[in-house]
């Protein structure tokens, strides 16, 4: 049996995929960049500064990646703060790893921790978490393993330990690299394909489904 299960944020337990769409509609509008489909889609999964070095190079903007980073975050929040919803199952599968004794932490190259948490906490499922990670203070973003690997050690417990569910290819990379299982979750029938072909060990349309047939967990 293993010992944890280690969740990413983003497009897995909250909707906030559309709301980074509209939020880099809104970033790419003032920097006056028109980023085609598989530019912004090779952003999903990655760490706030990888984003903004990539965008950056790849548009030769006059721009620091600090300051990049943090008008990203201030057109997310705007959105973000006025609400935020739990992807379909959710809260069904944190409490029930937590039930069932798993260490539970969450891993997201997103958020600041303390925002992390606001977030959790505003969605009520914050109590079921023992840890919460964030790759902004980790050395290399997803799809390195740095987060999983450090997450793995703040909870006390080896990589082989742990199952990780991931709705992005970089983050199914980062947990595989990570020597990690990975669990891939993702809604959108073109996505699931691609999750597996990266090295998930299960994919599922939703959480319902992952929670109620995957082997791992």
């Amino acid at each position: 049996m293993y010992k944890a299960i280690i969740f990413d944020l983003d497009g897995l337990l909250i909707d906030s995929e559309p709301v980074w769409h509209r939020a880099d509609d809104r970033l790419f509008a003032h920097y006056g960049i028109h980023p085609d489909v598989e530019f912004r889609s090779s952003l999903t999964g990655r760490g706030q500064r990888e984003c903004a070095k990539m965008v950056i190079g790849e548009f030769k903007l006059d721009e620091t990646v600090e300051k990049f980073c943090e008008r990203r975050w201030d057109y997310l929040y705007q959105i973000l703060d006025e609400s935020v919803f739990l992807m379909n199952g959710a809260r069904e599968i944190v409490e029930g790893v937590s039930k069932k004794g798993y260490l539970v932490a969450l891993a997201t190259g997103g958020h600041e921790v303390e925002k992390a948490k606001e977030l959790l906490n505003k969605t009520g499922i914050i109590s079921y978490f023992d840890e919460i990670v964030s790759g902004l203070n980790v050395k290399n973003s997803k799809p390195e393993p740095d987060i999983y690997i450090t997450t793995a050690e703040v909870l006390g417990v080896q990589p082989e330990d742990c199952v990780v569910l991931e709705d992005a290819v970089n983050g199914v990379l980062a947990g595989k690299a990570a020597r990690m299982k990975v669990i891939g979750v993702n809604i959108e029938a073109a996505a699931r394909p691609r999750l597996k072909e990266s090295g998930a060990d299960e994919v599922f349309e939703n959480l319902i489904d992952a929670w109620e047939n995957s082997k791992l967990i």
